[in-house]
């Protein structure tokens, strides 16, 4: 039976794909374009008036709808969600495995003889550093136009939207643009000249996303060139202020105030169109961008005019986008119901809203209207939106779609007329009341436990106990967990049931929300990035407590962002910071903070232990006067997110958490020996070896349990009374969680051949992440042959400017090249011709590429390190820094080398032996292997699982 149907499979792939022939596909025939821009991710967002779909789109409004987003891998165009992209349209017993999205929206092309579907690739949040790499070469470029069309052909598509934000500018993931490679100006030429040349057969159309700001317009386009080798440009002409700004502005003015200058003047619509323009590019193919979205902020007084002061990083977020900065439309318009004072601007032609201290910048239909007269006056192609679904779509204000409609209206003199889409599957089975469960093949290409089903569902058994379709979705069997079901609507009322099989050691849950909490260094965030993804590809939806100050780490890794508004920090020199002084970087003021300390030095540990009693009284007094200003906000997000789970990797367990009757764990980055009381085990932080005389750890230990563990103890007791919360710890207990602690450690280095791992614990290999930023070195900088070296102390051992001058000038006498992760003060030293550095790496997309690894000895780039096989050089500088120095020197897999008191001939023939040493080399090699082979986050991952699904059964 499964050959049959894989044979059929093939079958009608086949047969799509003879059928599907090239054909012209622009099929506007109306005087003007109007571009939607479909954000799809607002499938998942919550309510009639947020929740998305394809039929929920008017096809008459538009003549193209540009689907958002594809992405970049390596040179390839790729889905970004297939889960929600594609459904197993293919299967003839009409099985819709996913949702099946992008067929939904090329079937209303049927309703609309103007309308045509673009595939849209990039967007901001994809940033632009893969984007640079793609087109540096020939053969990157070539292997992209080869993607696209095989990918325009499968997906029948009618073309390509590129939304590359934006060429000549650099950054990774959803960073802030810096000025980046400038061959990009010119290698983007070349892409779309490859990419138009191979489209023109087919009748694909060309189309690109294009900045409106002039400092990047120059930087990135030859814009005659632009001009002459796309369909049409769709000029963004919004987001020319938002809560990035220090005062009220709109999001799009039309016109600038008088008497503006710089960007207050060339950050407007008409500034941004006849720049394009003056520049070469035909009206005719510009598409001005209208943002059916506002921006806001939060007055820091009275004044609410524009210009007027604000505070923080913009407004409340809004119900549906759930966006600090942000209102779609259909938000905006049901506050403006609600008796917000309307403003508006004659000059600029644009509205804004107020309330107590929220302030929205945003269009409306006349401000819509007026920017339509302007594309008529300047004789431009039309007009385009983001995005379709932040209008109010749904009529929840009044009509359906008011400023879509506004725009058709004066752009082509249609009003479409509202159309009921049904929702179709690619094919429907024939009812039968006999059998109504189907097995579906077995695919070794899809692992339908880690696809990421957002619907939550519940089992449906009948009084024999087995399963029932009572509701379409996804439903875990009753009596075995490794089996679930699809309830499909076949018509007539009936529902039919398929059944699957998880794969072999998994089980089918429902999906968890869990928030994570993290303290504000980059090796805790780090973790917990790993892991996160772990529960993500496991179906789980997860967010971060984020102090705003580290605004976007999370973000560039695809999580949502949960900001919390920090204490005043002090200056570098301890003093309350005035108020017309820069903000200040915690990372930075942590690293003075060590400068000053004295750890950073050739002592002891013992010795820095003894001398820095202030510095750790310092430090977790900072640490708990954040958290003090942190736990309100935190309980807050708490009550209105009503996750599953919490998890929190921190020195100190805000009380909230165990507070809230929900499950929490303890998230622990750092060498294990913290967490084993053991007198067999040497103290954590002293970096002795296992068999060395007991004797010799004794007053370490004593004074560790003193300055360490006890004063955490006491700040944690300190906190849990703040907060009424009646927990005390004494001398024998611990601040960790009763439901399951996690800990990151490979097998090989971990002390569990010594003593066993403590109740309520878990241990992964590593919490590896998967970085979303690759990396290249410059060309010619590493030649074959040659061997490759990457140095890293981190985040704070970089701030020791003398030593990385130290240890650079010795790598300086070598043959090797090395990759250096230069720190927060990378702009204080240069580095020698054989080493090329950045102030931040992307660690985990290098560690693959190197021979030798050269580092302080942190817990995440010693396990990362350990995870990809290299061996390594460790130079300690506190803490479990030592430890995990000696763990890696006695169990054979690198070298220990004293930070400040290392010669030159050691660090030299350091390098050479564990270059050449072949028995180093395989145990680390096989100890990669064996992890990669475990994959331990999956396995923690589901305990984790199963520690909430014992949790909500006693319920």
């Amino acid at each position: 039976m499964k050959t049959i149907t894989l044979l059929n499979l093939l079958f009608i792939l086949g047969s799509l794909a003879l059928v599907h022939g090239d054909r012209p596909v622009d099929r506007n025939k109306l005087p003007h374009k109007v571009v939607c821009y479909w954000g799809t991710w607002a499938f998942y967002r919550p309510g009639s008036d947020g929740k998305f779909e394809a039929e929920n789109i008017n096809p008459n409004l538009c003549t193209h709808i540009n689907y958002g987003f594809a992405k970049l891998v390596g040179n390839k165009i790729a889905l970004f969600d297939p889960d929600l992209d594609t459904g197993d349209e293919d299967w003839a017993s009409g099985l819709t495995w996913g949702h099946g999205m992008i067929r939904r929206l090329n079937e209303l092309r049927k309703y609309n003889k103007n309308l045509s579907t673009l595939i849209s690739i990039g967007g901001w949040n994809e940033g632009s550093n893969k984007y640079s790499t793609m087109v540096s070469t020939a053969g990157g470029r070539s292997e992209f136009v080869k993607s696209v069309i095989e990918f325009l052909q499968k997906y029948e598509f009618d073309g390509l939207d590129l939304d590359w934000e934006y060429p000549g500018m650099s950054a990774s993931g959803d960073a802030d643009r810096k000025p980046g490679r400038e061959q990009d100006k010119a290698d983007y030429i070349e892409l779309l000249k490859e990419l138009r040349q191979a489209f023109e057969p087919h009748g694909y159309i060309l189309s690109a996303a294009v900045s409106a700001g002039a400092p990047t317009i120059d930087r990135a386009y030859n814009v005659p060139e632009v001009s002459k080798h796309l369909h049409f440009i769709n000029l963004m002409a919004y987001d020319f202020h938002g809560g990035w700004d220090t005062k009220t502005a709109h999001n799009a003015p039309l016109y600038a105030l008088p008497g503006a200058e710089g960007i207050d003047k060339e950050f407007t619509v008409s500034y941004a169109v006849e720049y394009w323009i003056s520049k070469g590019a035909d009206p005719k193919k510009l598409v001005l961008g209208i943002p059916l979205y506002g921006r806001t902020f939060t007055l820091a007084g009275p004044n609410h005019d524009i210009g007027a002061p604000v505070t923080g990083h913009g407004g409340q977020a809004g119900p549906i986008t759930r966006l600090i900065g942000m209102l779609g439309y259909n938000e905006i318009c049901s506050m403006v119901k609600n008796g917000w004072e309307i403003h508006w601007n004659d000059i600029q032609q644009i509205p804004y809203a107020t309330h107590a201290s929220q302030w929205i910048g945003y269009d409306n239909e006349k401000s819509i209207e007026k920017k339509l007269d302007y594309v008529h006056q300047k004789n431009l192609g039309g007009g385009m939106v983001w995005s379709i679904d932040t209008d109010d779509f749904s009529g929840h204000c009044g009509v359906k779609y008011p400023l879509l409609k506004t725009i058709s209206r004066r752009l082509n003199n249609i009003d479409g007329p509202d159309v009921v889409i049904p929702r179709t599957h690619a094919t429907t089975p024939h009812p039968d009341d006999h059998d109504h469960t189907t097995k579906r093949p077995d695919d070794p290409h899809t692992d339908p436990h880690t696809e990421p089903h957002h619907d939550k569902t519940t089992s449906a058994p009948n009084p024999d106990g087995k399963f029932q379709c009572h509701s379409t979705g996804f439903f875990k069997d009753p009596s075995d967990p490794r089996k679930f079901h699809q309830c499909v609507d076949i018509g007539n009322g009936k529902l039919k049931d398929y059944e699957f099989n998880c794969p072999l050691g998994s089980h089918y849950d429902e999906q968890l929300h869990i928030l994570f909490f993290a303290v504000d260094a980059a090796g805790h965030l780090n973790a917990c990035v790993g892991l996160a993804q772990a529960l993500v590809e496991r179906g789980h939806k997860v967010k971060f407590l984020l102090n705003e100050s580290f605004k976007g780490q999370f973000g560039k890794f695809g999580f949502d962002e949960m900001l919390l508004k920090p204490a005043p920090m002090p200056n570098f020199e301890g003093k309350e910071k005035k108020t017309d002084e820069p903000p200040v970087n915690p990372i930075k003021v942590m690293a003075e903070m060590l400068l000053k300390s004295g750890f950073l030095s050739s002592k002891t540990p013992l010795e820095k232990m003894k001398e820095n009693k202030k510095f750790g009284d310092e430090f977790l007094t900072r640490i708990y006067d954040g958290l003090v200003h942190f736990n309100p906000q935190i309980e807050e997000i708490i009550k209105n997110e009503k996750p599953d789970l919490l998890i929190v990797d921190h020195f100190i367990v805000p009380p909230c958490f165990p507070k809230s009757g929900i499950p929490w764990m303890f998230l622990f980055s750092g060498n294990p020996l913290n967490l084993y009381r053991s007198t067999k085990l040497p103290p954590f932080g002293g970096g002795f070896a296992i068999d060395s005389d007991p004797e010799t750890w004794t007053e370490f230990r004593e004074l560790c349990e003193e300055e360490f563990k006890e004063k955490f103890k006491n700040f944690q007791n300190k906190i849990n009374k703040h907060f009424d919360y009646p927990v005390q710890l004494d001398k024998d207990s611990d601040p960790y969680s009763p439901y399951l602690n996690i800990y990151g450690y490979p097998k090989e280095l971990d002390y569990q051949d010594i003593v066993p791992i403590p109740e309520r614990y878990i241990s992964c290999d590593a919490f590896c992440l998967t970085n979303p930023d690759s990396f290249k070195l410059p060309d010619g900088f590493h030649k074959p042959g040659e061997k490759l070296i990457y140095v890293s102390l981190g985040s704070m051992g970089s701030v020791d400017v003398e030593l990385m001058k130290r240890i650079t000038s010795v790598l300086a006498k070598t043959q090797h090249k090395y990759i250096i992760s230069k720190g927060p003060r990378a702009d204080e030293y240069e580095l020698p011709d054989n080493c090329y550095g950045e102030a931040s790496l992307p660690q985990t997309s290098i560690l693959p590429m190197v021979d030798l690894v050269i580092t302080h000895g942190g817990n995440n780039t010693v396990t990362e390190t350990f995870s990809n096989g290299k061996p390594m050089i460790v130079m300690p500088l506190f803490a479990d820094q030592y430890d995990n120095a000696q763990r890696v020197q006695e169990k054979g897999y690198g070298l220990r080398l004293e930070t400040y008191g290392f010669t030159d001939d050691e660090l030299l023939n350091s390098i050479d032996k564990l270059l050449n040493d072949k028995e180093i080399n395989d145990r680390a090699k096989a100890a990669s292997e064996r992890i990669r082979k475990t994959n331990s986050k999956q396995l923690v991952a589901q305990k984790i699982e199963q520690v909430v699904a014992e949790h909500k059964s006693k319920q």
